[in-house]
């Protein structure tokens, strides 16, 4: 009986997938022929016989996917997939219109269209994977790879360590006697000049670049002598963290060819060739993130280890204040990870809990009592505050009659309005600077108010504003690129302090310059290298393999990383000084799934948890994209166009939950059936009541989200009555 339902369940599968990859690719390419999929229009001409070959070529590509196929996949597949389309679809039509058209039906089927064909390259890439990855292993008994990183030791670093300076030599005649560039110049005023040190640059920062220059004056009596002072010692701690990173993957097994890989994009990139050199914390800051999620990585591995040594803890306690100390914000990404690694070193819960709080509380010490006994100006919270004050001055500049005098005097309370027309979409410092956090300390409630208020009544400016702020970290293109994502230039300073910059090798010179004003953009794939949005493409990459190996312990240094790229998207601009960490961070990216991590299985009720909220992502698409399109294509009432959208959800919950999420849901008794089935329709009341309420306050879009929530907790829990309490129940009492 069992083998004829496989039988049975074989062949419904082979007639599925060809139906199915007919029906993905008829839709692909019909949704890839009309809006904008590129800056310049859709990508695939429907007038044209190619569109037959972008057919086949699609159908042959979702059958290949398809394919034994498991439903863990396709949760990672269309979650990852519809990231990425979402951030190619509305780059492109931004890029394009200067605009978001969040109104236009047209941008929803374009992602919808392009997540199909990038959930079905990442599958393809998944299954390839292991192919690839035997075949990198194989590589490995090569005589010219293998020997001396078989087994790394003091020497293999050195060798490494010298290799990297000796291919940065060229960048450093280039630019000698350094980058002179970035806040370095405010910085070094703030030491030479005002005599007194703002804390909105890294105070101990700014000490390092003006010990480097005091240095200098001192011993040759030039401070261009300091800046090559400060280009040296920055130089060799960078290259000291890329060494012990080759050590490090060596250590790890990574196959040697992506270790020379890894050790060549660091060393001969262009863009870290200039920051080497350059006066900007960015770069220690980054130095020392890199060791951090490397120390963080081997304690994964090995917390008794790492917990049973005080050098470790030690190591690790330093590396995370030199980090916080360069950027404030490295103490917010590491705080984030904190619960996580306690929790998997438990059994040393008291040493770990010691080492970490000591060392948040000797960072807050530092920019607490201490910068106030040295006489330090405060920071001030005005840097986080850059997105939503750009959002309310684009509102006021774009759409003035909207904004009444009783909100625009709230406004002038925290930004001066002598700075409204100062406005520029791609970077806040103009809106900024006067901005009064004086006042936002003391009343930051009125602010949050304000900005939600005016959001509400333009979503869509809101949403431009803050694409034209981050568009650069997520769109894959060059096109973002402006005048203040680019390289910077280097900086004469005051008279006080005279530097000037004496390139010993101006070819090259023009070489880096070059590539950092145009990011190689003729050139394809080398411009990816150099560019903003790829590592924030391989981050989220890098997530989705470690999910689909189940090495979830790996999440934690990857949660790291991805509190920092929210940040990011917090920032005042796209710049590529910004995107740098996540540069230095590439190799280990890529090594990340090649390293051994424990593969945690989930049972039970986390289990069941889990495939709820992923049956939940997959049913709200569903759901909300068949809501939207009917909104904008239809002239239905619009609780009709809710109804339509949740009952489609329901049918598809309805099965995914019977088959998939609920072992005991094909055992139910006609009670827990009722229940089961009525739950959804409870829950369709609650979505028409819940969205009529929110929909006097917000755009439908955003209502559709908050009620999903809402609802899908209903459901989970009643769903979970269903089986384990009337089933019982009436089972019992029939018994």
């Amino acid at each position: 009986m069992e083998s004829n339902n496989q039988t049975a369940k074989v062949r419904v599968k082979n007639v599925a997938i060809p139906i199915i990859s007919f029906l993905m690719a008829v839709f692909g390419t019909w949704g890839l022929s009309i809006g904008y999929i590129t800056s310049s229009g859709p990508l695939i001409n429907s007038a044209s016989v190619f569109s037959l070959l972008w057919f086949i070529i699609f159908a042959v590509m979702f059958w290949a996917a398809l394919i034994s196929i498991s439903f863990r996949d396709v949760v990672i597949c269309g979650v990852f997939g519809g990231i990425f389309a979402a951030f190619t679809c509305v780059g492109a039509a931004f890029t394009a219109l200067g605009t978001v058209p969040l109104h236009e039906p047209y941008l929803y089927i374009n992602i919808i269209a392009t997540a199909f064909v990038m959930a079905a390259i990442l599958r393809i890439l998944f299954v390839i994977g292991p192919y690839v990855k035997n075949w990198l292993y194989k590589s490995d008994k090569c005589k010219i790879l293998s020997g001396r990183l078989e087994k790394p030791g003091k020497g293999m670093f050195f060798i490494f360590f010298g290799l990297i300076l000796v291919l940065w030599i060229p960048a450093f005649l280039a630019l000698f006697p350094g980058f002179l560039s970035y806040d370095g110049p405010a910085q070094l005023a703030q030491v030479f000049i005002y005599k007194q040190i703002d804390a909105h640059q890294p105070v101990v920062h700014t000490y390092f670049l003006a010990l480097c220059f005091k240095l200098g004056s001192a011993l040759f009596g030039s401070y261009e002598a300091g800046l090559v002072i400060h280009s040296i010692v920055q130089a060799l701690v960078v290259a000291g963290a890329f060494a012990y990173m080759g050590i490090f993957l060596c250590r790890h097994r990574i196959p040697k060819l992506l270790i020379i890989i890894s050790l060549l994009f660091v060393a001969i990139n262009p863009i870290i060739q200039v920051f080497v050199f350059t006066t900007t914390k960015d770069v220690l800051f980054s130095a020392f993130l890199l060791l951090l999620i490397m120390f963080t990585i081997d304690y994964i591995s090995q917390p008794d280890k790492v917990a049973g040594s005080p050098w470790l803890m030690v190591r690790y306690a330093v590396t995370v204040i030199l980090m916080a100390l360069m950027r404030k914000q490295g103490i917010y990404i590491f705080i984030i990870a904190v619960p996580f690694l306690i929790w998997i070193g438990r059994k040393h819960f008291i040493k770990l809990g010691a080492t970490f709080i000591a060392s948040i509380l000797a960072v807050m010490i530092f920019y607490g009592p201490i910068s106030n006994a040295l006489g330090i100006i405060p920071g001030t919270s005005r840097e986080m505050l850059s997105v939503p004050m750009q959002q309310i001055v684009r509102v006021i500049n774009t759409a003035p009659e909207s904004v009444t005098e009783e909100q625009k005097e709230v406004i002038r309370r925290y930004i001066p309005e002598e700075v409204w027309d100062d406005y520029i979409p791609e970077i806040s410092d103009p809106v900024k600077h006067l901005f009064n956090s004086g006042e936002f300390e003391k009343d930051p409630v009125s602010f949050i108010k304000i900005w939600l208020e005016i959001g509400l009544e333009h979503p869509n400016i809101y949403v431009d504003a803050f694409a034209y702020l981050t568009d650069a970290y997520w769109y894959p293109s060059v096109e973002t690129n402006h005048y203040w994502s680019r390289l910077d230039f280097f900086h004469d300073i005051l008279d006080e302090i005279p530097v000037k910059q004496h390139s010993l090798f101006p070819a090259y010179y023009d070489y880096l310059m070059k590539v950092g004003q145009d990011s190689l953009g003729n050139i394809p794939i080398l411009s990816a290298t150099v560019s903003n949005y790829m590592p924030v493409w391989a981050t989220l990459l890098c997530i989705a393999v470690i999910f689909r190996q189940r090495k979830f312990s790996l999440l934690i240094p990857l949660a790291i990383i991805a509190t920092l790229i929210g940040s990011l998207f917090l920032g005042p601009v796209a710049c590529i000084r910004y995107t740098l960490p996540l540069l230095m961070l590439c190799p280990l990216l890529m090594a990340l799934p090649f390293i051994k991590g424990k593969r945690y299985k989930i049972h039970g009720k986390a289990l069941e948890i889990f495939r709820f909220a992923a049956t939940g992502v997959i049913c709200f698409a569903l759901d909300w994209g068949t809501m939207m399109l009917m909104m904008k294509l239809t002239s239905l009432p619009d609780w009709i166009c809710i109804a339509a959208g949740f009952i489609l959800s329901v049918i598809l919950n309805y099965i995914i939950c019977v088959v998939w999420v609920f072992e005991d849901a094909g055992k139910q008794n006609v009670a827990s059936q009722v229940v089961f089935l009525g739950s959804s329709i409870i829950g369709l009341g609650l979505t028409e009541l819940f969205m009529l309420i929110f929909m006097q306050f917000m755009p439908a879009s955003i209502a559709k989200i908050i009620v999903t929530l809402i609802v899908m907790v209903w459901n989970y829990v009643a769903k979970r009555f269903a089986l384990y309490r009337i089933r019982p129940y009436f089972d019992k009492k029939k018994g």
